[in-house]
């Protein structure tokens, strides 16, 4: 990671409020007023001047004090950015791998740190090189030539390449990942639980799959994927099974009867949610809703369909940091910040403010549950898959593993030739 920090030629943090408001210096004029006029201190006006000059004295000296701890603590956030600076050119860490180099926007070097804390898991490997395939086109070619031993998140048709290829082998998995066509509930008329239950029952999520991934992939119905385990409810997936005849039905009663048109916008950096978009334009079209596709660079989807909110709907894929239901839930809230398809139900809000506030998981996990169930009746976007993932490793390799967050855990692989 990047750290951006400020020119050291001024100082980035400074206690910018030391001297603004001196009560030592309020107090003294107070003073200086009551000699000045004359006023006797056994007076109202007086005694009440007196305390107030007394009052300041007391904040000067608390003032002070919190000025002096403020200039210590502003010193050490120097003197910390100082350290920063060379931890972003040499990073220090605990793990089974030390840093060795990094190349902008090409790789980054690591090789095995023996003193490792671990010792029942230390890394096989004594070096591994991370490098940037800037061209997916060419993934099949470096892998064949050598100059790659391994690529995560094979397309289908790499796949396919590689298949009968003895100097590889393909491990299956899964994404881990919401795959969906994230709809704005603020928008017309995606803001009618009826249009969004119509699109979601006009989707054949199977011939998506077939389509992009030669069937691979597991179908779901909410905002949970199959590696939460117990948070997840597989029945959901059955929720909306294509029933054309039902989505034409409902766009009628929902004022559309001769459907509507729909922007579709996808980041270009992703071919197979442009993929699945694709597929998706051709289904939709059976209930008279006209679709189209809008790709656009991943920095516009972050500030304009994420952060600024503007867009119909979108293909994309959501995952989660950290192995609980308010991983993938809180962020449909009505008021949470991540909240990008601006969904608003003041139930599911509810339910999750008796998450917060239990403390019986049981209980939690039973709430999350009804949470995905909300999510799923009203329609909140048009779920499909929690997308395949596929592995390829050269045959000298093997201990690869899948985990339920996405990571790449290379202290489990080891050579075998």
């Amino acid at each position: 990671m990047l750290i951006g920090l400020c020119d050291r030629t001024e100082r980035p943090f400074q206690n910018q409020n030391k001297g603004i408001f001196r009560p030592d210096k309020k107090a003294a004029y107070l003073q200086g007023l009551v000699d000045g006029l004359g006023i006797d201190d056994t007076t109202k006006e007086g005694k009440i001047i007196k305390a107030m000059s007394a009052l300041l004295g007391e904040m000067a000296e608390v003032i002070e004090s919190v000025d002096e701890d403020l200039s210590r603590a502003y010193d050490q956030i120097n003197d910390l950015s100082d350290e920063l600076e060379d931890l972003e050119a040499d990073p220090v860490g605990t793990g089974p791998f030390h840093y060795v180099s990094r190349s902008p926007q090409e790789n980054i070097v690591l090789e095995k740190f023996s003193d490792y804390w671990d010792t029942e898991n230390q890394a096989y490997l004594d070096k591994v090189t991370f490098r940037i395939v800037k061209d997916s086109n060419a993934v099949v070619t470096n892998l064949k030539s050598g100059t790659l031993d391994m690529y995560a998140r094979l397309s289908s048709t790499q796949t396919a390449q590689l298949a009968e290829d003895s100097d590889f082998t393909i491990y299956d998995g899964g994404m881990n990942l919401v795959q969906a066509l994230y709809l704005n509930n603020a928008v017309e008329p995606l803001n009618n639980v009826k249009v969004r239950q119509a699109l979601c029952y006009a989707a054949n999520r199977q011939e998506v799959l077939d389509m992009i991934a030669d069937g691979k992939g597991t179908i779901i119905g909410s905002s949970m994927f199959p590696a939460f385990g117990k948070y997840y409810v597989p029945e959901l997936s059955e929720r909306y099974n294509q029933d054309i005849e039902k989505a034409k039905e409902l766009l009628k009663e929902a004022g559309y009867p001769d459907g509507f048109e729909l922007t579709i916008t996808v980041p270009n950096n992703y071919q197979q949610h442009i993929d699945t978009a694709q597929v998706l334009v051709e289904q939709l079209k059976a209930i008279g809703v006209t679709a189209k596709i809008q790709q656009v660079e991943w920095d516009s989807w972050l500030s304009d369909v994420y952060a600024d909110r503007k867009f119909q709907s979108t293909v994309v894929g959501v995952d989660a940091a950290y192995l609980t239901g308010r991983a993938l839930l809180e962020r449909f809230t009505s008021t949470s910040s991540k909240n990008f398809i601006n969904y608003s139900n003041e139930e599911y809000d509810k339910l999750y403010q008796q998450v917060k506030t239990s403390t019986d998981e049981e209980e939690q996990v039973e709430l999350y549950k009804k949470m995905e169930t909300l999510l799923c009746d009203d329609a909140a976007n048009l779920y499909i898959e929690d997308m395949a993932c596929e592995v390829a490793l050269r045959s000298d390799f093997a201990g690869y593993r899948f985990y339920p967050l996405y990571v790449q855990d290379m202290t489990k692989i080891y050579k075998v030739k």
